[in-house]
């Protein structure tokens, strides 16, 4: 019986092994250092747009611990074994690939809210219900209403445009 039980835990971990083939210790990687700016360029867009799908699919995202996004002081050491197996494998730091996506999304709904700023605009400008001063103390405070509700100063114009090429792909991905 107790054979039998050992059996049937030996053949548990070797099928797991087999279904999850993301611990390559015979490889080493010389893994490049990570992106330390604020701004995400292009090649590390890049990346996260090639991995991120398969993160998804493998349930990783279910996984990770919600005071990561936000805690400053080695969160990496929190994430489970397989996904930090799964990172090193893939050569990505983990703390910005969770960065990389925050501010992915962020600019996607920054792009989204500036474009329902733009239809409004326009639609008041249609309405031409301001004349003179009136008009131009309404432009005024429409224009700070929009700054301080979107707040973009952190977001480069080459961020932008970076996510305008991949905008498609970018939504699709993270469902937005």
């Amino acid at each position: 019986m107790k054979k039998r039980i050992v059996l049937f835990f030996v053949l548990i971990l070797l099928l797991w092994l087999v279904s999850c083939p993301i611990i390559d210790v015979a490889r080493t990687k010389n893994c490049p250092l990570p992106e330390t700016k604020q701004t995400i360029s292009e090649n590390e867009t890049d990346m996260f747009l090639e991995h991120f799908r398969e993160y998804v699919a493998r349930g990783l995202n279910k996984e990770v611990p919600e005071e990561f996004y936000t805690d400053e002081q080695k969160p990496h050491e929190r994430l489970p074994f397989f996904v930090r197996a799964w990172f090193n494998k893939k050569c990505i730091a983990p703390e910005r690939f969770y960065y990389v996506e925050q501010r992915l999304r962020a600019i996607v709904k920054i792009m989204d809210a500036k474009e329902n700023f733009e239809r409004l605009q326009n639609h008041f400008k249609e309405q031409d219900a301001f004349e003179g001063r009136e008009k131009e103390a309404h432009d005024s405070a429409f224009e700070n209403l929009q700054k301080e509700a979107l707040n973009t100063e952190f977001i480069s114009n080459e961020e932008f445009e970076l996510v305008r090429k991949r905008e498609a792909k970018i939504r699709a991905l993270l469902g937005q």
